[in-house]
């Protein structure tokens, strides 16, 4: 269950918002953060649901040493851990995603604010590095 409980408090810890350098939010950042919302929603309901049916299995495991309910439940408690495995899998790819698109996004703003102050000889190894 400490392993649970750790990825909980990753997903209250993770950050949530990048933005530009002027402060404006891109569309594909806005997207991304609400597939953390969503993921993040998501996580918490299964973790409650993944907590009700260890509740419910250990007291039937207490009651009854192991009856096929209480297998049934840890079964699907592992099933329910094999999803909140994917979707942690999901959002750190799309994190990943995001992160080289700002750095391209960067790359070309560089390039464009240089470009107006440098002659052409220089601007094209900057466009070769930015494309």
């Amino acid at each position: 269950m400490l392993g649970v409980e750790a990825l909980v408090m990753m997903v209250v810890e993770t950050p949530v918002g990048v933005e530009t350098p002027v402060g404006v939010m891109t569309p594909v950042v806005a997207m991304t953060m609400v597939d953390m919302l969503t993921l993040s929603m998501l996580t918490v309901a299964i973790v409650e649901m993944l907590t009700m049916l260890t509740v419910e299995a250990l007291a039937l495991m207490m009651v009854e040493m192991l009856t096929v309910e209480a297998l049934a439940m840890l079964t699907v408690e592992s099933q329910i851990l094999l999803m909140l495995v994917a979707l942690w899998e999901m959002l750190r790819m799309r994190m990943t995603q995001v992160t080289s698109l700002k750095e391209n996004q960067l790359r070309l703003l560089l390039a464009t604010t240089t470009c107006c102050t440098m002659s052409v000889l220089q601007v094209r190894p900057l466009q070769v590095l930015c494309c």
